[in-house]
This record gives C-alpha cells, structure tokens and sequence, in this order.
C-alpha cells in the first residue's frame, strides 16, 4: 500500500474513528475494526487486512493502557506517555486503511508473557543466545550502583572473574521483574495478592539491594521515618512476617527471607533470577565483546538488554528516593546501549528495527531528542520525508508542553537539512 490510494471505507466511518481516539473509547474501536476485517473486500487485500489486524491490536493496547491510568495511579505517567504515542501509531495506521497517507514501518508490538512456563522457556531461549557459545565474564557481585559509575567511559571495562552459568540451565525459584511494574514469580504462578503493602515494599527493597544484608535499622528508617524506635521495630516485624505468609503461600517449604546479625537479606541459597542483575549482566558482556572486536556479538547482547528493559527500574516507586539513585543508573546504561543499537540498524539499513526501538524509547520519555532525530533520519531514509517534518513537530510540541524548551541545536539543524 504506497502512494496516494483511493479510500477503501466511507469517509463517515472513517471520521467516526477519530471520534472514538479522540474519546479514548477503545473497547469499541476494536470491535469496530473486527468486523471491518470481516468484510468481503478486506478478506480479499491481505495487506489491508494486515493493517487493519495491526490497528486492532494498538487499540487494544491503548485500552490496556488506560485501565494501568485508572487502576494504577503511581504508574500512572508512564502509561500515559505510553498511551499517546500508542494513539499516534494507531492514527497512523487508521490513516493508511483509510488511504489518507503513504505506508510507513510498522513497529512491533510487544505482548508481555503472562504464563511463567512459557516465560521460562523464552527467557532460557532469549538469555542463551551468547552464552551457549562461549561463558562471558561476571558482574562483580558488589558492582557499585552510583551515578559516578554512569559516568564511566562504557567501553573501558575490567571483567570479573567469575563466570556466568549458562541462561536455562535450571528454573530459579523465583523470577522477579523490576523493570517496569514489579512481578514476582514462584514455581509457574505469579503472586498476584499480597499480604499488606509495606510488605511488597521491603521486599522490593532488599531486591534492589540482592546479596547485600540490610540492616533492620535501615528498614526502619526508610519504611517509619516518623514513628519512634518501638513502634518502627514492632510495624517491621509484622511487614517481614505477612510478606513471609504471602510468599510461602506457594512454596511452604522453603525460607525466603532470612535475619541474620540484626539484618533482613534474601535467602542466599534460593535461585532468583532478577530482570535488572540480568540486564547489568548483558550490557557488561557487550562492553567487554565490543572491547575485544566482536561487534556482532556484542550487538546480540544489547539486543537482550534491550528486549529486558521493559520499564523504568521499579516505575511504581518514582517517588521513592532510595529507588532514584539506581533507577537513573540503570536508564543511563539503557539509553547509552539503545543508541548503539539504533546507529548499528542504520548502519545496516535496518530502519524498521531501529524505528521500533525509538518508539520504545520514547514510550519511556517523550521528550528524549536523540529518539525523535533518529526517527527523522529513518524516515528520511525510507523517501518518507514527510514523516520526518512530522516528527520534528511532534519533537518540537512534546518538549514545549512537557518542559517548555525548545530543540536543541542539533536537532533543529537536521530539521533545516530537511527543508
């Protein structure tokens, strides 16, 4: 589908569309574009029936979305920064069924898994991919979590010397996602319901701080600021003894949490796999491959890191400042590694992977203006200028609304090159 086009739906029907984006009545749209699929004359252009399979599928998207804004308000930014740039893609492609506008590359849509069985099977599949062929350098266990570490030139590494085991070779007791909303997985089932929140914070607490004992103290001072010494201990006793209940609801057996010289840690002897250690573990083997001249190899292993980061370290807790310092750190290395990736996709003409990684970026923060340059690039590789013009307008609108600044040069000198 290039090129102008003669409408394929009545241009009623196509402004009822908008109507409903506009409304942000979802549910219906979806169901609107089902029965498009359904008619004769769409069964019969398979790529029509494409895209309109693609809108249905961002509609659906947008809808989720919208449920994350009402019933999950402390994510609530996030989604809806994802929620817009979702409503952009599906009024692309709404556009394109309705012949409005030439094709562009579609990005993928990513559904997150939701059974652990096949979230284990994929994750053994996806992580296995490097360290089948050869075991890759470690992660210090005591890595630094610093914004000064952030600093440090990404391609001057010094592995440690421990190795890795290879990705699948058993299921941990317990997969934990922190990038993005928290999840936590035990033996195929996901905990779904928790016994009181303090509870899931603490134990988010000592995850974000995995292999390191925290001191009772510490909790106290973080979770109870304000209660005196007495009553912070006796709230920390009943937090760690209902998060205990919750998590032995499913593995009676096993002791997750352990107290040790006044200080509350993670069972050392339990396997947990942790979406973040993982991340770090990917973004350090591509340092040390790129290093050592094995691009290709290193790209895989950016392309995992990337496929990891689902969200922001712990997007629920933005406002927590324990969590800021190592939720900055780990978006820094994502950003730095995204980057190289999306230059290596142009590198290779690959602009439908690299368009699909910027709007991923750009899911997470709208405003971040190497996505939008890249975009314009991409676009303009396709013969799409226009789209390119597009872009830098949304650039320009997003970061006056949002921060109200203006490009930067750089930015406004690729939007000139275009003109």
């Amino acid at each position: 589908m290039s090129g102008k086009q003669k409408p394929v739906v009545e241009p009623e029907r196509y402004e009822a569309w908008g109507t409903l984006v506009a409304n942000e009545q979802f549910n219906d749209l979806t169901l609107l574009l089902q029965d498009l699929a359904g008619e004769d004359q769409v069964r019969a252009e398979s790529e029509l029936r494409g895209l309109i399979s693609t809108a249905a599928q961002i509609s659906t998207m947008c809808h989720q979305f919208t449920l994350m804004s009402h019933h999950a308000h402390q994510v609530q930014k996030q989604s809806e920064s994802q929620r817009q740039v979702s409503k952009q893609q599906l009024q692309e492609v709404l556009q394109m069924i309705g012949g409005y506008q030439t094709a562009v590359s579609l990005p993928t849509i990513r559904t997150p898994p939701v059974n652990v069985p096949t979230l284990w099977q994929r994750l053994s599949t996806f992580l296995g991919l490097i360290t089948e062929k050869e075991p890759l350098p470690s992660l210090s266990p005591s890595l630094p979590i610093s914004p000064e570490l952030a600093e440090t030139d990404p391609m001057v590494v010094e592995p440690a010397v421990t190795v890795s085991p290879a990705a699948g070779a058993s299921k941990p007791a317990m997969l934990i996602y922190c990038l993005g909303i928290f999840r936590v997985f035990q033996d195929n089932e996901g905990i779904g319901e928790w016994n009181g929140q303090k509870g899931v914070a603490i134990l988010k607490y000592l995850v974000a701080h995995h292999g390191r004992p925290i001191a009772k103290e510490v909790l106290m001072d973080i979770f109870w600021p304000d209660a005196d010494v007495e009553a912070a201990r006796r709230n920390l006793h009943q937090a760690i003894y209902a998060l205990r209940q919750t998590l032995r609801r499913q593995q009676p057996d096993l002791q997750h949490i352990r107290y040790e010289n006044d200080s509350y840690l993670l069972n050392p002897e339990m396997e947990i796999w942790i979406d973040y250690q993982e991340f770090e573990q990917r973004v350090q083997n591509g340092r040390y491959l790129e290093a050592n001249n094995r691009s290709k190899e290193a790209i895989a292993e950016y392309g995992i890191a990337v496929g990891l980061y689902e969200g922001n370290f712990l997007s629920e807790n933005m406002y927590d400042d324990w969590a800021m310092r190592q939720r900055e750190y780990l978006l820094n290395q994502y950003l730095r590694i995204a980057d190289r990736l999306i230059n290596y996709y142009q590198q290779q003409n690959e602009n439908t992977a690299a368009i699909a990684l910027c709007h991923k970026l750009l899911n997470l923060d709208p405003c971040y203006e190497p996505a939008h340059r890249h975009l314009m690039i991409c676009f303009l590789a396709q013969g799409q200028r226009h789209l390119a013009v597009r872009q830098y307008q949304t650039c320009m609108q997003t970061l006056k609304s949002e921060l109200d600044l203006m490009p930067d040069k750089e930015t406004i000198a690729l939007y000139q090159h275009l003109l």
